[in-house]
């Protein structure tokens, strides 16, 4: 997370307006989960690709600083 990022976050703690982003985020991150998941069912995702996207955004919901490399 870069510095201003995590000052942001410090400052906000209890901030109703930051739990509506963090919220946000989350319903984004569950809705792509999702998606990934249909179209590796529906076969427009071969088992590399979900692999690599799935675990990209896994890394985003963990707040990971450093990016895997792909």
């Amino acid at each position: 997370m870069p510095d201003e990022e995590s000052e942001w976050i410090s400052k906000s703690g209890d901030n109703e307006n930051f739990k509506e982003y963090e919220n946000k985020v989350e319903r984004f991150l569950a809705g792509l989960n999702d998606a990934l998941s249909e179209l590796h069912t529906k076969r427009h995702l071969d088992d590399l690709a979900y692999s690599r996207l799935g675990k990209l955004a896994k890394d985003f919901q963990l707040g990971s600083r450093v990016p895997a490399k792909y």
